[in-house]
């Protein structure tokens, strides 16, 4: 790149950006991955007696402290603070989502069947976790949304060799729900977890019939023992045992007015299979295909770009304002049927 354009604050900027989301998500994934735990109810009891503060703002003090953070005297660890941590906490009604369709009406058995295994599950009270869709800013900022509840809060889950593999949390239900209000007509699902997305899409008067794809026949005998029999719309729900990319470039694909696409179990392996499906999509020119959790695997890619942008001196890069809409989610959705596809599951 040249000097002057290197030179440009607004560069600057983006830079600073990058940067700092970069940091904070390093910051999140070790907490989330090794101690989710790490805030109790003895240390926010402490916190908000001694310091007069409300929980939540306990419960990112605490966070502030265990990243060592100094915000008092490091612009950098004030900014994480102020722009990234405070907006992403939050603490959530329990209630709100025991009342959840799905939690209402679904019981959940303790079942095993081959690799698989259906039982329920728990967080302890403040365990953290990612709580919805990815939030970015005109800047670029992204800031994934932390959540946790006050008291213990259960949820289903299926393990796969002892391994989570999917499970109906704040996080899945937050990431469908506009899925959820698009679908109609005729709905093409790839991927069969649970049956959250095709129960609470059956239940829509809008809804014809959700066709479900899925590969895995013990995936499919669990859920029609265990699940399919409690929901009420069960008559609009098809199972179909296939590969999910097959199956999307035949004919048998033809026809659906909606397709929902949930293959990965999250951001971090999806990407490979997000750019296969896309480039079936571009290739089908039928729709509209939807993507759980698009916005973070968006997420990975836009890192990727960034990293190939500022490694060379592109010529397609006239400025930086430029940059900014390489970077964003229009161009990025654009860019993916194009990129040569990793080597992932499928």
């Amino acid at each position: 790149m040249q000097s002057t354009f290197q030179q440009d604050p607004a560069y600057a900027a983006l830079l600073e950006t990058m940067a700092c989301n970069r940091e904070y998500v390093r910051l999140l994934a070790a907490y989330l991955n090794e101690c989710p735990c790490l805030v109790t109810p003895a240390l926010i009891g402490e916190l908000t007696a001694s310091c007069a503060v409300s929980e939540r703002e306990a419960f990112c003090a605490i966070l502030s402290a265990a990243f060592g953070w100094e915000e008092e005297e490091r612009a950098r660890d004030r900014r994480l603070y102020q722009q990234y941590l405070l907006p992403s906490v939050r603490q959530l009604d329990a209630t709100a989502y025991q009342a959840d369709p799905y939690y209402a009406n679904i019981r959940i058995p303790d079942k095993r069947c081959g690799r698989w295994h259906l039982k329920m599950a728990s967080y302890a009270p403040y365990e953290g976790f990612v709580a919805g869709p990815l939030s970015v800013d005109g800047q670029l900022r992204e800031v994934p949304p932390i959540g946790y509840f006050a008291e213990g809060f259960s949820y289903p889950m299926v393990l796969e060799d002892g391994v989570e593999w999917m499970a109906i949390k704040p996080n899945e239900i937050e990431t469908m729900r506009r899925p959820i209000e698009q679908a109609h007509g005729r709905v093409l699902a790839y991927g069969l977890g649970l049956g959250y997305f095709a129960y609470m899409a059956a239940r829509k008067p809008a809804v014809e019939q959700v066709t479900v794809v899925e590969r895995d026949p013990a995936v499919i005998s669990l859920f029609k023992t265990e699940i399919l029999p409690q929901f009420a719309e069960k008559e609009k729900i098809q199972i179909v045992q296939a590969d999910a990319f097959a199956f999307a470039g035949s004919r048998q694909a033809d026809g659906f007015d909606y397709v929902f696409c949930d293959l990965w179990h999250d951001a971090s392996d999806g990407l490979p299979l997000y750019i296969q499906m896309r480039k079936i999509e571009e290739v089908r020119g039928d729709g509209p295909y939807v993507y759980w959790v698009e916005d973070m695997l968006l997420s990975h890619l836009r890192a990727m770009v960034f990293d190939g942008l500022t490694g060379t001196a592109s010529s397609r890069v006239e400025s930086p304002a430029a940059m900014y809409d390489m970077l964003r989610d229009p161009y990025l959705r654009r860019l993916a049927p194009d990129l040569r596809r990793e080597e992932g599951r499928t």
